[in-house]
């Protein structure tokens, strides 16, 4: 049985990659996820989050890609705003907070959403400090 060098790997893995991007490929995926990120950051900040819609919790759900909208809708404006500002900006340890929103037990959980929302939107608020948590990137990972 042959083994893999792992950094052959990596190295196929970043040309791969920088291929699709140099040939266009990433882009329009890019632009679904990300066009709006910089308007769903302004609805994410402490004095606009109070007034959140529905229509923008909804928005914000689908950015994530998500996939249960129809539970999500099921949580009130009330519910989602509530949880956001936990999540954004409650003084506890930011850990607690991801787990109190993202675990099916935790207490600000919302209904269809978990940890690829709960990430999303944590990665708006910072995209410098976090990622978007999802299936396919813990494959990857």
């Amino acid at each position: 049985m042959a083994t893999r060098n792992s950094a052959d790997h990596w190295v196929d893995l970043s040309d791969t990659y920088h291929t699709a991007v140099n040939e266009g490929r990433l882009e329009a995926y890019r632009k679904w996820r990300w066009q709006r990120s910089g308007e769903f950051a302004q609805w994410l900040t402490e004095t606009v989050l109070p007034s959140l819609s529905e229509k923008q919790a909804a928005d914000l759900y689908r950015g994530s890609a998500s996939n249960q909208a129809k539970e999500f809708k099921t949580n009130t404006i009330e519910e989602v705003r509530e949880t956001l500002d936990f999540l954004l900006y409650d003084e506890i340890k930011l850990e607690g907070r991801f787990q109190e929103c993202a675990a099916e037990d935790g207490g600000f959980k919302l209904a269809g959403a978990g940890k690829q929302f709960v990430s999303y939107l944590m990665c708006l608020r910072d995209p410098g400090l976090f990622a978007v948590w999802t299936t396919h990137a813990e494959r990857l990972l």
